[in-house]
């Protein structure tokens, strides 16, 4: 398979197919490496790929770059899809697909004492089932290196905007996909259910749910 063509600002590595990106980039990260490496799991059927970022900002704000990958991803999912198929968001980090779960975006963050500290490092995991032909009538053919492509586009898009702008740019586009928006939710958080009116997330990046906010930090599986 041929490698993808990142924008410079990325650094790829591409590991074999039996090795799990994400994996490989919480083992390596707190070794000291580079900022915007992206390793990439050499496989056809689907897309493996984890970011090594050196956060500027306190580990709450830090994390909010799970809303940025996500909102990268949707976008470079949606030319895919036939108008009538929906490309959705479900907290804390999963995307939707025609109200099917298609894919999931994981984090690790450095250790550190509390969340306004600033961590070392911060590495973000996306799995993602690649959509294919006839599953929705009109979805479109793409491999494996064209998407990792499209996504590290949209990524550096939305990051830049993201540390020009803060949440809000990126919280507008995670809440117009978010799914079951203003309906009845359930989810589980700390083994506890919680249900509630899906409300979208809040300016400081909590996810309002029958009038509780709940918090990202609460929900994301935060490794060192």
């Amino acid at each position: 398979m041929p490698m993808p063509s990142l924008p410079p600002a990325f650094h790829l590595i591409a590991l074999d197919r039996e090795v799990a990106a994400f994996q490989r980039a919480v083992r390596a990260a707190p070794r000291g490496i580079d900022d915007g490496t992206v390793y990439w799991t050499d496989r056809p059927d689907r897309l493996e790929l984890a970011i090594v970022l050196e956060p500027e900002a306190p580990a709450r704000r830090a994390l909010e770059a799970v809303y940025v990958l996500t909102v990268a991803a949707g976008e470079a999912l949606t030319p895919l899809m036939p108008p009538q198929v929906s490309v959705a968001f479900a907290w804390p980090g999963d995307l939707i697909v025609d109200g099917a779960k298609v894919g999931t975006i994981q984090v690790a963050l450095a250790p550190v004492v509390g969340l306004t500290a600033t961590p070392p490092w911060l590495v973000l995991g996306l799995a993602l089932r690649l959509p294919q032909p006839g599953e929705s009538e009109g979805t479109q053919a793409l491999t494996v290196v064209q998407l990792v492509e499209s996504i590290a586009s949209h990524l550096l898009r939305w990051m830049g905007r993201w540390q020009a702008g803060g949440l809000d740019p990126v919280r507008s586009a995670w809440n117009d996909r978010c799914f079951r928006r203003g309906e009845i939710g359930r989810l589980e958080l700390g083994g506890r259910r919680v249900e509630g009116q899906v409300g979208g997330l809040t300016a400081d990046g909590d996810l309002v749910v029958g009038g509780r906010r709940l918090q990202l930090a609460d929900a994301m599986i935060m490794a060192g």
